[in-house]
Formats: structure tokens, C-alpha cells, sequence
């Protein structure tokens, strides 16, 4: 199924499977899938370029599908990629939201996507992080620095550098690994 592209209804239409393609009207030129290309400034989204004899745009891939194939009952300015995968423009993976049903969903998926924090808790060369308060009394065990950071929200070099003393504390904790024997002296 193909719908005309808003704004550029003479022009071009638009694919279930994302492709933008030139109409060809009156027999003049042939139809043609426009290249996508990446965003010059963000290279995560897929970018078209559009003509009208007055107007070049360059419009996002997951906009011109979303206007053309879902509806905007609510008026929600935003458009989110569900699995947040950004050359996925597919429609079912689509969905209409505001900025701060966006803003929550990055939180929710990106945030440990892209610090990648997921590799570093399954990591098997992370070594075990011992906290303890400034008594020395023991607090809690973390499998790496990186879980420790994500429940405290201190920087892991923060705490690498309390455990391999190059500095007294941080977050007013002291952290240890597990296997370092110094601290028994």
C-alpha cells in the first residue's frame, strides 16, 4: 500500500516498507526510490531529500512514514522508534508521543544501551566491588564497579580510583575489591 507523502502529495508517495518514491505523472519520467542516506548532523536517522520547483527539504524517513501511515488522533508532536532501532522505520515499529513520553522511554531503553552497562555486568573478567561506610563497616557487594555506579549514581572511575588507592572515598563510601588483601593489614 502507498500513500502520498504530506506536503509533497504531487510529487512522491510513500511504502509500507519505507521507500519514497518520485510519481510519475503524465508519462514524463520513471518512477524512482529515492537513496536514503544518514542525517549530516545525527547519522542515527535515514534521510530523503524532497523537491517542488520552489522547495528542497531534507526530510527524516521515520517522520515522512509516520504522517503518511499513522494517525495523529491526540496531537502528539513526537514520533519514537520503538526498539529504538533508528534504520527500523517500520510502521509497527512506530508510534505517535510527546516529549515526555520520549524523554521517558530513552531513559528507560538508552540509558543502559548505550553506557553499554548491560556488557559490564556479565562481563567475567569484572572483578567484585565491596562497599563500606567510613567506619569500615561492610555495607553491600556489587558484582562490578558499573553496578555499583548504576544504583549510586557515582562515576565508575570514581570508584575504580578508591579501590586501587588512589584516593580515600567516594559518594562518602570507601570500595574495595573483594580479592584485595591489603585492606586486612
Amino acid at each position: 500500500m502507498r500513500k502520498d507523502v504530506i506536503w509533497f502529495e504531487w510529487y512522491y508517495m510513500v511504502s509500507e516498507k519505507w521507500e519514497i518514491k518520485t510519481k510519475n505523472y503524465n508519462k514524463k519520467w520513471y518512477e524512482q526510490v529515492l537513496k536514503q542516506r544518514h542525517h549530516w548532523r545525527d547519522k542515527n536517522y535515514l534521510v530523503v531529500t524532497l523537491r517542488k520547483p520552489w522547495l528542497r527539504k531534507n526530510a527524516l524517513v521515520h517522520r515522512i512514514v509516520a504522517m503518511a501511515f499513522i494517525p495523529n488522533l491526540q496531537n502528539k508532536p513526537q514520533i519514537n522508534h520503538k526498539d529504538w532501532n533508528w534504520f527500523n522505520n517500520s510502521i509497527s515499529n512506530l508510534e505517535r508521543c510527546t516529549n515526555k513520553e520520549n524523554q521517558k522511554h530513552a531513559y528507560d531503553v538508552l540509558w543502559r544501551k548505550w553506557h553499554k552497562w548491560l556488557r559490564y555486568w556479565n562481563n567475567k573478567t569484572a572483578r567484585v566491588v565491596l562497599q563500606y561506610n567510613l567506619e569500615w563497616k561492610f555495607l553491600k557487594e556489587f558484582d562490578s564497579i558499573t553496578r555499583a555506579q548504576c544504583e549510586f549514581g557515582v562515576k565508575k572511575s570514581n570508584i575504580w580510583m578508591v579501590c586501587n588507592w588512589y584516593r580515600n572515598k567516594a559518594l562518602w563510601y570507601i570500595w574495595k575489591y573483594k580479592n584485595d588483601f591489603t585492606i586486612l593489614d
